[in-house]
């Protein structure tokens, strides 16, 4: 056989192979089985990239929210309503649980801080020191067991620090805005109280 014609035949059977692997195709038929077979392979590749995509976003999603859960949140700053300083914190927890420490102002703290309300600069606070130290050592239960005189002013009588608050018995800020008001009135500043106190023993 001439070599033209052994290379016709084999096309021509390589071919036949081919037709009979797709589907054995006859003359006539529509050729649906490839074109479905080729649809049926795109599909497959585009799920199996879908899934891909979608175990992408899952893991990021994942890596994601165990970054937050491990940082820890900012602390918080919170300021007292009342007189004084800002609260001190003390703690806080992993989960943003914070406890904070504060210790009330002392009554000597109470009364700098008010001194400038009357017009006094801090030099007025040694000699307010010294003269409720002399009367009540800056007790708001002390009494003078002879005259009657009551808390960190000595108010004689007790009920006149009513008019700075019903507390006055109990309530060291409102003894010290009354003493700190007689103060004024009767003698100008803490230090005219005390310098007349240190010449008559009481003020």
């Amino acid at each position: 056989m001439p070599a033209s014609a052994a290379t016709r035949t084999a096309v021509v059977v390589g071919a036949a192979g081919i037709a009979a692997g797709v589907g054995a195709l006859t003359v006539g038929e529509a050729p649906t089985a490839p074109v479905v077979a080729a649809a049926s392979v795109a599909d497959h590749f585009d799920l199996q990239r879908h899934q891909q995509s979608v175990l992408r976003d899952h893991a990021e999603a994942a890596a994601d929210r165990v970054s937050r859960s491990v940082a820890r949140p900012p602390l918080l700053r919170v300021q007292r309503a009342t007189k004084g300083a800002a609260l001190t914190v003390s703690e806080q927890s992993l989960g943003g649980a914070m406890t904070e420490s504060v210790a009330p102002p002392t009554p000597k703290e109470i009364a700098a801080s008010l001194l400038s309300s009357y017009g006094w600069d801090s030099g007025q606070f040694s000699c307010l020191d010294a003269l409720w130290t002399r009367e009540s050592d800056w007790n708001p239960y002390a009494q003078n067991s002879s005259s009657g005189a009551y808390g960190i002013p000595q108010s004689l009588p007790a009920t006149k620090m009513a008019s700075a608050g019903a507390d006055w018995a109990t309530n060291a800020e409102t003894q010290i805005e009354w003493g700190l008001g007689y103060i004024s009135v009767s003698y100008g500043s803490p230090c005219g109280a005390w310098y007349f106190w240190e010449s008559n023993n009481w003020y």
